[in-house]
């Protein structure tokens, strides 16, 4: 059994993972996050980086990554802090929404989590990551309820 699942809907972002982040325990998907089996309570932990801003079923892909948490599961979770870097198509042509952190917040508790940490990433392009909300990114750690 693999304990690593890394799973996109973008075939360049397997292939570049498998490239230059192989690892032996670490198994990469091509599939869409909606129809990915994901057993009730079978995962302990799911982390997504850069993902909700990208869709519009954020809502039902976090009540299906609760579903598939254990008991005990975290779900570690990054987007774009509207308050820091607005929301434009023509600067984000691949973003649908970007989320202020008590929007943020809301989505994550109503899918059934309770935040247990919340990190910033201060610079647009990256950067160390520590703790707070007032960083270009928000990053949540969230237990599940």
């Amino acid at each position: 059994n693999i304990p690593v699942r890394a799973i996109d809907i973008d075939a360049g972002a397997i292939e570049h993972a498998k490239t230059f982040f192989h690892h032996p325990m670490v198994d990469y998907e091509l599939a869409d996050a909606r129809t990915v089996d994901l057993p009730p309570e079978s995962i302990d932990a799911i982390i997504s980086f850069e993902t909700i801003e990208h869709i519009d079923f954020a809502h039902e892909l976090l009540r299906l990554f609760a579903s598939a948490l254990t008991q005990d599961g975290y779900f570690i979770c990054s987007t774009p802090n509207e308050s820091v870097m607005p929301f434009s198509k023509e600067a984000f042509p691949y973003h649908l929404k970007h989320y202020t952190v008590n929007e943020f917040y809301q989505l994550v508790e109503q899918a059934g989590f309770s935040v247990e940490g919340v990190f910033q990433q201060r610079e647009p392009h990256g950067g160390e990551v520590e703790e707070g909300c007032e960083g270009a990114f928000t990053i949540l750690v969230c237990k599940k309820r």
